[in-house]
C-alpha cells in the first residue's frame, strides 16, 4: 500500500461564511445560554441583539490556541463531492482522507470571535426560511481567506492525478463550509 502526503495550500476565491454545528449540542453550554436568550416571549432589541451576537459566536470555528480554522472533515466532504463529479466517489471514500483536523483560517482580522463579531466586516446577515417564517442569521464572514492542509492519498486505490483533479474541482465547483457553491470557493497550490 502506497499512500502519498500531498500538501495543499488553498486560496479562497469567494467568500468563506462559517457555521458551526455547537448549538445542535443541548449539553454545550454555548446552547444553554443560547437557549436562555431565546426563551424569553417579548424581546427588546437588546434581547435580539443578545440573541443575533451568541448566534454569531457559536457559528464561527474557533480554538483558543488554534484561532479561527475549517474543520479538515469540511474538506474531507468537499472533496468527496469533487470526486463523485468524475465518478469516483467510491474510490474516494477509500483511498483518500484529510488528515489536518483544524486548517488555521489565514486571514487579516481580529483574532477571537468577539473581536470579530465587533468589526462588521466579518459579519453576514441574512434571512432564511425556517418551517414556513423567514428569520435572520448571522454568521461570521471572511471576504479574502487562505488554509494549509494535507491529504493522503493511496495510490493503490485512487490515481494521484485524479485525486489532485477531485480537488481543484470542488474549489472551483463546490466549495466548502456554509451556502456553498456561492461560498467558500478556491483554487489549490500543491506545496
Amino acid at each position: 500500500m502506497s499512500m502519498e502526503l500531498v500538501t495543499l495550500k488553498i486560496t479562497g476565491t469567494s467568500p468563506l461564511m462559517m457555521h458551526s454545528d455547537k448549538l445542535a449540542n443541548p449539553l454545550n453550554p454555548a446552547t444553554k445560554a443560547h437557549k436562555e436568550l431565546t426563551g424569553k416571549r417579548k424581546k427588546t432589541d437588546d434581547d435580539h441583539l443578545a440573541i443575533a451576537r451568541s448566534e454569531f459566536i457559536a457559528g464561527a470555528y474557533h480554538d483558543e490556541k488554534l484561532g479561527f480554522f475549517v474543520p479538515g472533515a469540511n474538506f474531507d466532504a468537499t472533496f468527496l463531492a469533487g470526486a463523485k463529479l468524475q465518478k469516483l466517489g467510491t474510490q474516494w471514500k477509500r483511498g483518500a482522507v484529510v488528515m489536518t483536523d483544524k486548517a488555521k483560517l489565514e486571514f487579516s482580522g481580529p483574532t477571537t470571535p468577539d473581536s470579530l463579531w465587533e468589526d462588521q466586516r466579518f459579519v453576514d446577515c441574512r434571512g432564511v426560511k425556517v418551517g414556513q417564517a423567514k428569520i435572520m442569521r448571522y454568521r461570521p464572514i471572511f471576504l479574502e481567506w487562505g488554509v494549509e492542509l494535507e491529504v493522503a492519498i493511496n495510490a493503490d486505490v485512487l490515481n494521484i492525478e485524479e485525486a489532485k483533479k477531485a480537488i481543484t474541482d470542488s474549489g472551483l465547483l463546490i466549495g466548502v463550509c456554509e451556502y456553498r457553491p456561492r461560498f467558500g470557493r478556491f483554487e489549490v497550490a500543491y506545496v
